[in-house]
Parts: C-alpha cells; sequence; structure tokens
C-alpha cells in the first residue's frame, strides 16, 4: 500500500512534461498543412494563368495574363502581393506554345518548421487559336 502514495502527483509531473512537446507537435503539423494547401492554391493559379495566355485567336498581353494571375490567386485566398510572374512565347517546331513561370513568397505562420522562402511554378501550353 506504499506505492500508490509514492506516485501521486506524477501524472501531473508527466503532463506537464510531455505537454509542451505536443504543442510544438501540433503547430508543426499544422504548419505544414498550411503550407501545403497554399502550395496547391499556387499550383492551380499558376496553371490558370498558363491556360489563359494560351488561349483563343486572341493573344493576352504580359499585363492581361498577371492580371488574371492575380485574380485567381485571390479567389483562391493567397495574397498577390510579391507575385513575380514570366511569359515566354516561342515555338516548338510548328506549333507556337506558351510556358507561365510564377513566383510568390511563402506564407509563414508561426516559424515552427523551416519552409522554403517561395512558391515557384511553371506550366507549358500549346497555343490555341
Amino acid at each position: 500500500m506504499i506505492a500508490p502514495r509514492r506516485r501521486r502527483g506524477s501524472i501531473a509531473v508527466e503532463f506537464s512534461l510531455t505537454l509542451p512537446i505536443l504543442i510544438a507537435t501540433a503547430l508543426s503539423v499544422g504548419e505544414v498543412g498550411f503550407f501545403l494547401s497554399e502550395r496547391q492554391r499556387f499550383v492551380q493559379a499558376t496553371f490558370e494563368a498558363a491556360r489563359y495566355a494560351s488561349s483563343g485567336p486572341d493573344v493576352p498581353t504580359d499585363h492581361e495574363v498577371r492580371v488574371h494571375a492575380a485574380y485567381v490567386l485571390e479567389q483562391g485566398g493567397l495574397d498577390p502581393a510579391g507575385l513575380q510572374l514570366w511569359v515566354n512565347r516561342g515555338f516548338d517546331g510548328p506549333d507556337a506554345v506558351v510556358t507561365v513561370t510564377m513566383t510568390l513568397p511563402v506564407t509563414i505562420l508561426w516559424g515552427t518548421v523551416t519552409m522554403p522562402q517561395d512558391h515557384s511554378q511553371q506550366f507549358t501550353f500549346v497555343q490555341r487559336g
């Protein structure tokens, strides 16, 4: 009957020792999840900008592609501030191609996990029209 008295309060001590680890793990998992969600929305916006740049007989200007990309980013819940966008037009054999490259700074939530500094993505489409 002496053993239970010696263990009194040990659960509280163990909990207080593991709580910081649990909180740090939860914050890290949340930050990685947010990063991956933001990354997916950014890739989708880059795809949409490249698709828009290659659409129709009237070729959109670089400025129109940038405005469209910023709009798609905003619709996806991302801030287009710091957006860098390059549109390259060329030929691949007989086909006219458009390559859109976008870069956007990463949103840091808590800084518990080291993340890349920016998202960068490139898509190439054959010019339609």
